[in-house]
């Protein structure tokens, strides 16, 4: 476990992960994130829980586009 890490530390890691996952057209994860700075998943949600709400946002429909790039419609 990594306790080393400082919030500063986690948003940085978080933001070049966001850029690399808007490249790769992937969604960001805490798992990844947490591995990324050498923490469990738990230790990570425990020690940054508005980073991993932010993680979350970013992997809801609302946040993205559909898959096949058309604009929602609402009824």
């Amino acid at each position: 476990m990594n306790r080393d890490v400082s919030e500063a530390a986690a948003r940085r890691r978080l933001e070049e992960m966001l850029r690399a996952c808007h490249a790769e057209n992937t969604r960001p994860s805490v798992l990844t994130l947490a591995g990324q700075l050498g923490m469990s998943n738990t230790t990570f949600r425990r020690r940054f829980p508005e980073i991993a709400s932010e993680i979350a946002a970013h992997r809801t429909p609302s946040a993205r586009t559909p898959a096949d790039g058309r604009a929602r419609t609402t009824s």
